[in-house]
């Protein structure tokens, strides 16, 4: 829009072209360049607006009419309406969860005392500045879509709340209409956002505070419940390794034992009625179920040989594997009738043989 310019100044004030005369006549000039304008205003097709009398090398007249317009639009009685602002305060604590808050207020409309028009402030120029009470809130109107980064870090670095109108999308026809011009300046929520709202950093200091007193609170109490988890755990690890050494001391006494038995046993010849290892071992893993079962109703399988110890045996009775574990077994009594015939179908024979070749002590069978 370099060439079609919305507003003409004349002697300080913005004149939209259908409100001079037509042509040369409008007496008006660029807001930008200062150079002379035509009103063309007579137009059946496209909206009332300002070209410059001679091709100038000025591409800023519609931008710079626009946001002038607009300043003039801040002063009194005009109010001004301004965004709500929302926000989440959060604070990190040393159990990795945070402690978090909504902040925020909503929409509130001002009515600036004074207004000072395009004023330097660290390099950036606020296009308005008004002033309530001792209060100033800094206001700029974007017209293009390019990045405000570095400007707007410059105004968040100030102590004053400051406000972006964008005014970018408005269209021809919308600027010329003074109704619709007003309200996008002026209270049209859709189009403004705080570049800095002093009143929401405060909000979100005190709410820090708070956070992290309760922050700090909650630390405590997180420290005390590890503690008490780690000396409990302490506790259980500490009673793990009693029970381990006392099981260990039992188990060497039962190996002590073990071997005992087995030199005793050494001296016995060893049954004939069997042709083989398989059908040796197979017969003690009979022989020792039938056996329990006849006594108790229920005994301990071991997990390496599969023989069968009275109930609660704590240690195999027959092997010395490191790695056996004594599993509670209910033995039928009519399942220990045909047991001898289940075996000859069952890879328990093989799987004990397999694990202990050897038994260290033979069942008495």
């Amino acid at each position: 829009m370099g060439n079609t310019i919305p507003f003409g100044e004349r002697d300080g004030v913005m004149y939209r072209a259908f409100e001079v005369e037509n042509g040369l006549a409008c007496g008006c000039v660029c807001p930008a360049c200062h150079r002379p304008l035509n009103a063309a205003n007579q137009g059946k097709i496209v909206s009332p607006y300002f070209r410059h009398v001679q091709w100038e090398d000025c591409l800023w007249g519609h931008k710079e009419g626009v946001r002038r317009a607009a300043v003039a639009l801040l002063v009194p009685p005009h109010s001004l309406l301004l965004p709500g602002f929302q926000g989440t305060v959060s604070v990190n604590t040393l159990s990795g969860l945070p402690l978090a808050q909504e902040i925020g207020f909503g929409p509130s409309s001002i009515i600036a005392e004074r207004v000072e028009r395009f004023v330097a402030f660290d390099e950036v120029i606020a296009h308005a500045v008004l002033h309530i009470g001792e209060r100033q809130l800094l206001v700029r109107f974007k017209m293009s879509a390019r990045a405000e980064y570095e400007r707007y870090q410059r105004l968040k670095a100030l102590e004053h709340s400051s406000l972006e109108i964008d005014l970018g999308e408005l269209t021809l026809e919308q600027i010329n209409d003074p109704v619709a011009f007003e309200r996008a300046v002026l209270s049209d929520l859709d189009n403004r956002r705080w570049i800095r709202s002093a009143r929401g950093q405060q909000m979100e200091a005190r709410t820090r505070e708070i956070l992290q007193a309760q922050a700090h609170v909650a630390e405590a109490r997180w420290a005390k419940e590890q503690a008490h988890l780690q000396a409990v755990a302490d506790a259980q690890r500490a009673e793990q390794k009693r029970l381990a050494a006392v099981r260990a001391k039992e188990r060497e006494a039962h190996w002590a034992n073990q071997k005992a038995v087995a030199l005793e046993q050494s001296s016995k010849p060893r049954p004939h009625n069997v042709t083989g290892e398989r059908e040796l071992r197979e017969a003690q893993i009979v022989g020792t179920t039938v056996k329990i079962s006849a006594e108790y109703g229920h005994g301990t399988e071991c997990s390496t040989c599969h023989l069968v110890s009275p109930p609660n045996t704590a240690f195999c009775l027959y092997c010395s594997h490191d790695q056996s574990r004594m599993q509670p077994v209910s033995i039928a009594k009519d399942f220990a009738d045909t047991f001898h015939m289940r075996m000859r179908s069952s890879a328990k024979p093989d799987h004990s043989l397999r694990a202990v070749p050897m038994l260290t002590v033979e069942p008495d069978l």
